[in-house]
């Protein structure tokens, strides 16, 4: 279940879920990251630092996979939770180690917008930028992993990370 993505400097890394497990996401080299943090700085990046330079045609076609995301995950609007917070991402995390690799609790966000609007950066903490991808494609795997990837998350529902992420996505890219 896992998501190659070309870098810009045409290296692919393997990003999304580690194999079966849904508890981690792998970001290339940098070491894997909980889905709880993930979707928590993912959000944050996109709604403060990609959404508002959107293009309107960008805009209306991600503001239609978004409001499908909060249907999907059954997302709490943002009057009933406090959405995500650099605060709230920080708090500790139940760790769900899995066979090969386990999740790293990450003290800062991953994810940086770059100079050009346009490319994200996923950054390894004391080395700097590791990687840089384009913003759709960050887009895209934000999506894929908030939603569950290719089989969604069923009947035992999400976690409410996951939950507080889709509402603050989708406040942010209705009210840009």
């Amino acid at each position: 279940m896992s998501t190659i993505i070309e870098t810009a400097d045409g290296v692919e890394i393997t990003t999304g879920f580690l194999d079966r497990d849904l508890s981690k996401v792998a970001l290339g080299e940098l070491p894997p990251i909980t889905i709880q943090q993930f979707v928590g700085y993912a959000a944050l990046t996109l709604a403060e630092g990609v959404f508002p330079a959107l293009d309107a045609d960008t805009r209306r076609e991600w503001t239609d996979d978004v409001h499908n995301t909060v249907r999907r995950v059954g997302a709490l609007s943002l009057r009933q939770t406090d959405g995500v917070t650099e605060e709230n991402i920080g708090k500790p995390l139940e760790l769900i180690p899995g066979a090969d690799r386990k999740a790293e609790p990450y003290s800062g966000n991953p994810f940086a917008v770059l100079e050009d609007g346009r490319s994200i950066g996923f950054i390894e903490p004391g080395d700097g930028i590791k990687h840089v991808v384009s913003s759709e494609d960050f887009f895209s795997l934000t999506y894929e992993v908030i939603n569950g990837g290719i089989l969604g998350w069923g009947a035992r529902g999400t976690y409410p990370e996951v939950q507080e992420a889709a509402a603050t996505l989708d406040t942010a890219i209705s009210t840009q």
